[in-house]
């Protein structure tokens, strides 16, 4: 925190606890904020164009909501270029620098105030320039830090919806892009054709500040600001400050394991992250493996359903102890193979274990083919289609009420249930107190010593539910942690091919000069959207 800063807040505390006794004998604001979405624009000219839709819900016993404040980055807004909005698209006229918080603006709504109970979504557009500065750790690069306006915790209540979309400047490209301390929750190109990050806590406070930067090459913008640099006087200054709070270092352990956890996540995250605008429709066609990937299930448990599938077909014959093994069996298997069933039977080995890294190469093309058949389809409606799918085919598993009805129900929807993240517990509770007539593929799954004889025409193997319950269960997990040793290196083997993340950083700057903020924002500089009132 810099010296100007300090007093800045000092100055806008002194303001509030000075005035605020006084104004609120002649307003009670309460109201909480469902949403509060903003769009920031990066321009060539190392200003942004920040663009709010934030919906107001006005508690039933305050007053009106007859004016708003909206925090902004620096002192460098431009008031010229201010437009907002309620619903309809009445313009609002009235748009003043703020009387309340020190670097924003308020915004009169007149005739469109929000009446106590009632809720509208003011939509706010300003440019504020000097916003774009040199980054810290990659000097050719520039930076942009920005924080969602928020308001007072005694005027607001509930949970917020956040989203920050960063819109990158024309012609960066995916590989160039690098996000900041926070990772972005999903990214896509707008109708300009320029990346988005999107950052999102969907039960984010209305009353706490959120932080979040991006970088990009700086030969992108004419014009790069250099970040404030405190002196050492100011750099011990703030060191003693922050130490004063115990917490402050109990959340830095917070954060890193967080990260941690996140980085871990994202990893095992394979399938490409959709850049494109998403298209409309629904995918249909897709095998219960091909849909697995796009649910997001275990790679090692889209391996096993691929197992499966052979297994059923005739092609295979798996043993399951000591250790899995698959051997092809010749001459038998009548069913054409798929192209990801056909890799996949390249990597048997003739000793029964898979070649890993032949595997990898095969998952790796079954990603990207799958993600091509995607391509303009919504992938929101496909996904929401196959689990639909994987719920029915329960239901009709549920609903068999014959031995023979549940197997033959139980084998043609076998891979579409492996794919539930329930599979185990349902396959208990459904199958729990009742008798399964086996298909006959069920003679080439198991301990060469226990498998059942499905020989003879006509011949049938009968066995209790519960039984196949604990024999499937225990083999599709053990499947899946034997068949590929280290599943963790496995998947990020694959997801490093299939689904690269960009470049990362940390520490970085973005702003400075120009007076500083009216708050302690987290960054080196004053390139961050603050407070914004508590009205």
């Amino acid at each position: 925190m810099n010296i100007k800063r300090a007093v800045s807040v000092a100055a806008l505390l002194s303001a509030v606890f000075i005035f605020l006794p006084v104004y609120s004998h002649a307003q009670t604001y309460y109201f909480s904020v469902p949403s509060n979405y903003s769009d920031v624009y990066i321009n060539q000219d190392g200003s942004v164009t920040i663009s709010y839709a934030i919906t107001f819900a006005n508690d039933s016993g305050a007053s009106p909501i007859d004016v708003v404040d909206i925090g902004l980055p620096n002192d460098y807004y431009d008031l010229s270029t201010a437009k907002a909005w309620i619903g309809s698209n009445t313009p609002i006229t009235e748009i003043y620098k703020s009387t309340y918080i020190d670097t924003g603006v308020e915004v009169r709504l007149g005739a469109q105030s929000i009446p106590p109970g009632r809720t509208g979504t003011l939509y706010f557009q300003i440019t504020n320039p000097h916003m774009v500065y040199t980054d810290d750790e990659k000097k050719d690069y520039a930076s942009v830090e920005f924080s969602p306006t928020w308001y007072g915790s005694d005027y607001t209540y509930g949970t917020t919806d956040l989203m920050v979309n960063f819109h990158f400047p024309a012609s960066v490209g995916p590989e160039e892009t690098i996000y900041h301390n926070r990772q972005y929750d999903d990214y896509t190109y707008d109708k300009d054709g320029r990346i988005v990050f999107t950052f999102r806590e969907p039960s984010g406070s209305p009353s706490s500040q959120y932080l979040y930067g991006v970088s990009f090459p700086a030969k992108y913008v004419t014009t790069v600001f250099e970040p404030y640099r405190p002196s050492f006087i100011v750099k011990m200054f703030s060191f003693f400050f922050d130490h004063l709070f115990l917490f402050f270092f109990l959340g830095m352990i917070g954060i890193v394991v967080l990260n941690i956890f996140r980085q871990r996540q994202r990893k095992m995250k394979y399938m490409p992250a959709n850049v494109a605008i998403e298209g409309v429709g629904i995918k249909r066609g897709l095998t219960a493996p091909e849909a697995a990937l796009l649910t997001d299930t275990p790679l090692n448990k889209v391996v096993t359903m691929i197992l499966f599938g052979l297994l059923k077909k005739g092609i295979v014959r798996v043993e399951t102890t000591p250790a899995p093994k698959v051997f092809k069996l010749d001459g038998v298997g009548t069913e054409p193979l798929r192209p990801y069933e056909k890799d996949f039977l390249a990597c048997v080995k003739a000793d029964g274990t898979l070649e890993t890294k032949d595997l990898k190469t095969a998952l790796v093309t079954m990603i990207k083919e799958t993600d091509k058949a995607l391509k303009g389809f919504s992938r929101t409606e496909t996904t929401d289609y196959y689990r639909a799918i994987v719920d029915l085919a329960w239901k009709h598993v549920t609903a068999a009420n014959t031995p023979e009805l549940l197997g033959q129900e139980w084998d043609s929807k076998l891979e579409w249930m492996m794919m539930d993240k329930d599979y185990n517990k349902k396959m208990e509770d459904t199958f729990d107190g009742r008798d399964v007539v086996m298909p006959r593929w069920y003679g080439n799954y198991g301990p060469s010593t226990a498998r059942p004889s499905m020989a003879g025409t006509g011949g049938k193997f009968e066995m209790p539910g519960a039984k196949l319950a604990n024999e499937m269960v225990s083999s599709v997990e053990g499947f899946s942690g034997k068949l590929i040793t280290n599943v963790e290196s496995f998947v990020t083997g694959v997801s490093r091919v299939t689904n690269p993340p960009p470049q990362t950083s940390s520490g970085r700057s973005s702003g400075g000069g120009g007076g500083g903020c009216a708050c302690a924002c987290a960054c080196a500089g004053c390139a961050c959207a603050c407070a914004g009132g508590g009205r």
